[in-house]
């Protein structure tokens, strides 16, 4: 039996905020982009971190020279 590689997972930061139309805005403030609307707080911060991890994995799979999916931008950026 191999011993598991071990994750390594960032900490990360997110700043929160309420519009005046009562929407909640989460801002992961470590990575670019990631910032998400939702009508709760909870539900904005699930949003914005989904962004946020999809965006490290990208990252990672850039680093490791992995290909991307057909037609998927990064998410951090426009589609193709």
């Amino acid at each position: 039996m191999t011993n598991p590689t071990p994750l390594d997972v960032p900490r990360l930061t997110i700043k929160f905020d309420v519009e005046e139309d009562g929407r909640h805005i989460a801002e992961v403030t470590d990575v670019p982009g990631a910032a998400m609307y939702g009508q709760t707080r909870f539900a904005a911060a699930r949003a914005a971190l989904t962004v946020a991890f999809k965006t490290l994995e990208w990252e990672e799979n850039e680093r490791r020279g992995e290909a991307a999916p057909k037609g998927r931008a990064r998410p951090d950026q426009e589609d193709p």
